[in-house]
C-alpha cells in the first residue's frame, strides 16, 4: 500500500510571486462563488487570470468586469454564441473544452480551482495536473473516474492536488499537524442529510424537492441530492482512497448531524486529530487555496460555546450497494 500523501508548505508552490495567479473553473457554482468571496476578502493575495462558466454567462460577465481576468471560458458553445457579450477590453473570450485546456496549461496560471460539476470537470483537472499546476480540487468525480491515473501523473509532473471539499480538506489539515506514520484510519463525517430519521416506508414517499432541502449546507443541486441519498459519501470514500493513498478498509464514515467536525485522523498511539469549521464553504476554500494566509478576512473563524457536545450516530446509513462501490 502506498504511503499516505501529505503536502507541506503549499504556499511555496507558486514560486514566491507577490500573488497567486488563479484560474477558477466553474466560477459561478457554489465552490466558485465561495472562491471569489475569498479573493474579494483578501485583496492583493490573488491575481485572477481565468474564469469559466457553463450557463450563467451574465454572472460570468459580471465577474469579468470585477476581476479583469485575461481569459473567460464559456464551456457551452451554443449558449455562448447566443449571448451578447460585453467583456473588458483586456479579457479574451474562449469556448468549450479547448478553452479550458488553454487556461489550465497557460504559463500565466499557477493554481487551478477545479470546481466544474461531474464528468465535465475531468478534462480540466487532468490538463492542470499534466501541466504541473497546483490544483485545488472540488470536483471529486475526477478522482472517482481516474484517481489512480491523476495521482500518478501528479507525481510525474510535479503537480500538487489539494482538496477543497470540507471532509477531505479537514483530513488534509489534520495530516499537516503530525507525520503519517501512526495513522490508523481516516474518518469522513456525514450530516446524514434530510432523510436521516426517515423510516424505509417514509423514504418511499420523498420527492426531489425534499432531497434538495439539506439541513446544513447550501450547495448545488447535484451534490445536494447525492448527499440526501448518501451517494456523495460513497464517492468521497473513493476520492479519499486516491487522494491520500490509503486502502478503502482504513476509511470510516461516521454520521455527525451537527456537522461541526468534518474529518479526523485517529492514530495508533491512542489519540487523533479532528478538524472543524463553520457551516461555510468559503472556510474550506480558504484553508486549502494556497497563500490565502491566516488572519481576518474570508472566514471569521469557528466560535466554540463554553461546552461543546459532539454527537455521532455510528457508521451511518450508507446503503450496502453504495459502500461496495
Amino acid at each position: 500500500m502506498p504511503d499516505l500523501r501529505v503536502v507541506r508548505d503549499p504556499e511555496s508552490i507558486d514560486g514566491g510571486g507577490p500573488s497567486i495567479r488563479l484560474a477558477v473553473l466553474g466560477a459561478t457554482g457554489s465552490i466558485g462563488r465561495s472562491t471569489m468571496d475569498v479573493v474579494r476578502a483578501l485583496p492583493g493575495r490573488f491575481r485572477v487570470v481565468a474564469l469559466s462558466a457553463h450557463q450563467r454567462l451574465q454572472e460570468l460577465e459580471a465577474l469579468a468586469h470585477e476581476f479583469r481576468p485575461r481569459y473567460v471560458v464559456a464551456t457551452c458553445r451554443t449558449t455562448a454564441e447566443a449571448h451578447r457579450w460585453h467583456l473588458p477590453d483586456e479579457t479574451e473570450l474562449l469556448h468549450g473544452p479547448d478553452g479550458v485546456q488553454q487556461v489550465v496549461t497557460s504559463p500565466e496560471v499557477a493554481t487551478v480551482v477545479a470546481s466544474m460539476v461531474g464528468r465535465a470537470g475531468l478534462e480540466g483537472t487532468w490538463g492542470a495536473v499534466d501541466a504541473g499546476k497546483q490544483v485545488a480540487l472540488a470536483n471529486k468525480e475526477s478522482l472517482v473516474m481516474a484517481g489512480a491515473a491523476i495521482m500518478q501523473r501528479a507525481q510525474q509532473s510535479g503537480a500538487v492536488v489539494l482538496p477543497i471539499d470540507s471532509e477531505h480538506s479537514a483530513i488534509f489539515q489534520a495530516l499537516q499537524s503530525a507525520g503519517t506514520e501512526q495513522v490508523r484510519q481516516l474518518v469522513l463525517t456525514a450530516s446524514g442529510g434530510p432523510f436521516l430519521r426517515h423510516s424505509a416506508e417514509e423514504l418511499e414517499q420523498v420527492t426531489a424537492t425534499d432531497a434538495l432541502r439539506h439541513p446544513i449546507w447550501s450547495m448545488g443541486p447535484k451534490i445536494t441530492v447525492d448527499s440526501a441519498t448518501m451517494m456523495n459519501k460513497a464517492l468521497e470514500i473513493i476520492e479519499a482512497r486516491w487522494l491520500f493513498g490509503i486502502s478503502p478498509d482504513r476509511i470510516r464514515v461516521v454520521v455527525h448531524p451537527q456537522s461541526i467536525v468534518h474529518g479526523g485522523v485517529p492514530r495508533w498511539v491512542g489519540y487523533g486529530t479532528a478538524e472543524s469549521t463553520r457551516h461555510a464553504v468559503a472556510d474550506t476554500v480558504r484553508s486549502d487555496v494556497p497563500a490565502s494566509g491566516a488572519g481576518p478576512g474570508a472566514a471569521d473563524g469557528l466560535e466554540f460555546p463554553p461546552i461543546v457536545t459532539i454527537r455521532t450516530t455510528g457508521p451511518g446509513p450508507l446503503p450496502g450497494s453504495q459502500a461496495r462501490l
